[in-house]
């Protein structure tokens, strides 16, 4: 009963961080459920599918199918869709049904690949278990060791590989103004126009001489990435501090040795310690803020509130990863736990505006909306902001303070 919602919604799936992972990459998405339920998918929990020219497909999963486990004809529709649109590749996506009823994806998968000589993939997602997160990781991680190729033996100077981003939880403007940013120190970033990735990252992820990770999916594909490519990552991303990133990633570059993007500021929060040191608690008499989201975004949100002269505690609400608490206190796993987390007496809270309507009415203390689409979806899609932005970020304190 502890994954029961009762106020807030479920958060996107694991189905749904695949769909986003192979969004730009010239694929065909077929959602395995039954006729109708794809939209759930696509207009809800991956905001840039309606109007675009990417393919998804809904193998329109029929009772007697499912009864019957008539693979075939569900082969036989791939297979045709395949044939009108010529993809660079193919993904079958799990949903519940399919799950419940028992579906060999991957058997299914190279049936195709065998029939087609098109590339399939098979993802056993199901939405009951897991988040977007984990669907990006194992999306970013099958594709490219399926597809993988070599056109470099080492490195290229200055190309840089973004791993994981997606609108799910980085929002564009986010997205963007990192980009441009590394673009405008000079770096090449792999990334198609208008994008959050290319086929380029998958087909030759041993050309990077970096991966950057912005969120916790972003973290764990760099760590997969540094095993097997042996590329170096720098985690995190700055508030403000575009310049001391900057030089971070250069750094990283030089060294050859991965780390955390931390500023440090002077003021040191419960989890802000100098490295291997254990965490104090609040120093007296400082303000007490959580950060609730994505643990790795989170931990840049702290690293300026931390400078700001608050003691920050970050919890993710999308699951555990090794390495996680480098940059993160705790995993809230429910709905009650993220409701006990918000009633425990911070002087700020930062989450997404969802999270933040469940404080109780006429409680002093401040509260920033950081929305994410994970979350709340489209209901606020629109009120996200540039939280790259050290002054925007000062308003809001501001504001917050004055709204107290």
């Amino acid at each position: 009963m502890k994954r029961v919602c009762l106020y807030l919604p479920p958060f996107s799936g694991d189905y749904s961080g695949v769909c986003s992972a192979l969004f730009d990459l010239g694929g065909m998405i077929c959602i395995h459920d039954a006729a109708g339920c794809t939209g759930n998918y696509t207009h809800f929990d991956e905001p840039r599918w309606y109007g675009s020219d990417s393919r998804v497909f809904c193998t329109g999963l029929r009772k007697l199918d499912a009864v019957l486990g008539d693979d075939e004809h569900i082969i036989r529709r791939i297979i045709s869709a395949a044939g009108q649109t010529n993809p660079r590749f193919i993904a079958i996506v799990g949903s519940p049904v399919p799950n419940v009823i028992g579906f060999d994806f991957k058997g299914v998968a190279r049936a195709i690949t065998k029939r087609t000589g098109i590339p399939c993939f098979g993802f056993a997602t199901a939405g009951i278990r897991g988040s977007y997160k984990d669907g990006i990781v194992m999306a970013v991680r099958d594709v490219t060791e399926g597809l993988a190729g070599t056109r470099a033996t080492s490195s290229v100077p200055g190309v840089v590989n973004i791993l994981g981003a997606s609108p799910l939880d980085t929002a564009p403007e986010i997205f963007d103004a990192l980009v441009g940013a590394l673009r405008a120190d000079g770096f090449d970033v792999r990334r198609k126009t208008n994008s959050y990735g290319s086929l380029d990252q998958i087909l030759y992820p041993q050309e990077a001489e970096i991966s950057l990770a912005f969120n916790q999916a972003g973290f764990e594909l760099a760590r997969l990435f540094e095993a097997r490519y042996g590329t170096p990552y720098l985690a995190g991303f700055p508030v403000g501090a575009t310049e001391a990133w900057l030089s971070s990633i250069r750094e990283v570059i030089r060294s050859g040795k991965s780390r955390v993007f931390r500023t440090r500021g002077a003021a040191k929060g419960a989890r802000d310690q100098p490295d291997g040191g254990e965490k104090t608690g609040s120093p007296d008499g400082m303000p007490r803020a959580c950060i609730i989201g994505d643990g790795l975004a989170g931990s840049a949100f702290a690293d300026f509130l931390s400078r700001r002269g608050y003691a920050c505690d970050v919890y993710t609400i999308f699951g555990t990863s090794a390495g996680m608490q480098e940059f993160c206190d705790g995993y809230l796993h429910h709905e009650d736990a993220i409701l006990e987390k918000i009633s425990e007496p911070y002087d700020l809270f930062v989450a997404d505006p969802l999270i933040l309507e469940r404080i109780r009415a006429g409680r002093a203390c401040r509260k920033i909306s950081a929305p994410v689409h994970a979350v709340s979806s489209r209901a606020h899609m629109h009120e996200s902001w540039q939280m790259t932005s050290e002054a925007e970020w000062d308003r809001r304190l501001n504001t917050a303070a004055a709204d107290k």
